[in-house]
């Protein structure tokens, strides 16, 4: 048997898989709350960053643009430093204002420092506390003989936290692409699993479809489910048991990631006390069951 290591995390994307087009945004600047969201950590500091100085700035040229309404203020640079001051509500004592406008435009900035405090709190509280899953799938399906012997489907999830995960909930569907009254549309069909739920799962398992005369799959290789432009969707649900809170796990699946006559490779070995050891370095590690030529994956 020849072992196929896992394919390098970065490819191209498959042909016949989505494309942003127009109208289509990844990150829509209309919706700030979704965006502070959505956006990665490192963009989410740098937005944060980005508008602390801004606001800063702001104000510091409100108060540089009459000379005198604060004092001890000579430059732009005490300008800013004492916006700093006021944004925060510090106040250091040295710089104060001392006209009309200057206590206009402090109490502007301390209304305003309020609010950006309250609703950057709120964002940075919803961003931590969310539910972050460690539920991953391997970058490939595989096809071979079942526990009867018969072709299945079968997809490899993996829980990268050492807990247990309850009422674990497994769905498969089949996308194929047909026309309908001229236009394109997508035809969703559910594969039957051997067993779409679980009381408790725990490291690693597999969500197996048969393919049996019965299965959309039947009949079909890789070069038909490439005609179909099919797309193979999994999803995973569960409870984790530590923050009792959902978790899920989703990947689609292109008929280039569907391996025929292969599995997967053990990754649950007996360690010297006869305890199971899990190397999960290899969830994406195929075994091939036949002679045929090499196929990517895996």
């Amino acid at each position: 048997m020849r072992r196929l290591w896992r394919r390098p995390t970065r490819r191209p994307p498959p042909p016949g898989g989505p494309v942003m087009g127009p109208g289509v945004f990844r990150y829509d600047w209309r919706d700030p709350y979704h965006l502070a969201l959505a956006v990665p950590g490192r963009w989410f500091l740098g937005l944060l960053l980005i508008s602390y100085l801004g606001i800063n700035l702001a104000f510091a040229a409100l108060y540089a643009a009459r000379p005198g309404c604060i004092e001890h203020a000579s430059s732009f640079a005490d300008a800013f430093f004492f916006s700093v001051q006021t944004f925060a509500t510090v106040g250091y004592g040295r710089m104060a204002p001392q006209t009309t406008y200057g206590n206009v435009v402090a109490s502007v900035e301390i209304f305003t420092g309020m609010i950006w405090l309250a609703v950057t709190a709120g964002v940075v509280f919803v961003r931590f506390s969310r539910p972050r899953s460690r539920l991953s799938l391997a970058r490939c399906l595989v096809i071979g003989p079942g526990g009867d012997g018969a072709p299945a489907l079968t997809a490899r999830v993996v829980n990268r936290r050492p807990n247990s995960l309850y009422g674990v909930e497994m769905r498969m569907v089949l996308l194929t692409r047909r026309r309908d009254a001229g236009d394109s549309a997508w035809q969703i069909r559910d594969l039957r699993l051997l067993r779409e739920r679980s009381p408790v799962e725990w490291m690693t398992w597999k969500v197996v479809h048969p393919i049996d005369a019965s299965s959309p799959l039947a009949g079909l290789d890789s070069a038909g489910l490439t005609e179909l432009g099919a797309q193979i969707l999994v999803s995973i649900s569960a409870i984790e048991d530590t923050t009792m809170a959902p978790v899920h796990a989703a990947r689609v699946f292109y008929p280039a990631d569907i391996l025929f006559d292969h599995a997967f490779a053990d990754v649950a070995s007996p360690d010297s006390a006869g305890r199971l050891r899990f190397d999960l370095t290899r969830v994406d590690q195929v075994v091939a069951l036949t002679a045929a030529p090499d196929r990517p994956g895996g």
